[in-house]
């Protein structure tokens, strides 16, 4: 069986979503509005895996779930979006990237220290800011 990646899985489940982006009339979401509700769900992951431990509460550790689906839902869209409304442009690019290095993070429950130079290191790995 061959492994499959997330980039790999990605195009397939965009598809899926053809029915939200193509929803019923226009709407008047931006796409720079879908990578900060993303930013939001994955803040609410690392919020309740952190307090579930703290508070010694292992039912918080049950909102994960929906919020990381809600995570990876809203960065599939926003690029669709963007594309489909004429909206992409370089700086929402930049802000998806940045929105996705942030994230890392609290999806994994883990805190990013800051090295003594310019830079983030996750597992590792220096990750320019």
């Amino acid at each position: 069986m061959k492994a499959t990646g997330l980039y790999e899985v990605k195009p397939w489940f965009v598809r899926r979503l053809t029915w939200i982006d193509d929803g019923p009339g226009p709407v008047a979401i931006h796409p720079n509005t879908l990578t900060a509700g993303g930013v939001v769900a994955s803040a609410g992951v690392g919020a309740a895996l952190a307090l579930g431990g703290v508070l010694h509460a292992p039912l918080l550790w049950l909102i994960p779930a929906p919020l990381v689906l809600a995570r990876l839902t809203l960065n599939a869209l926003d690029g669709a979006v963007a594309r489909r409304t004429g909206a992409a442009r370089p700086f929402g690019t930049v802000l998806n990237e940045a929105g996705d290095r942030a994230e890392t993070p609290w999806l994994s429950g883990r805190r990013v220290r800051r090295s003594g130079r310019a830079g983030i290191r996750s597992r590792g790995r220096r990750l320019p800011v």
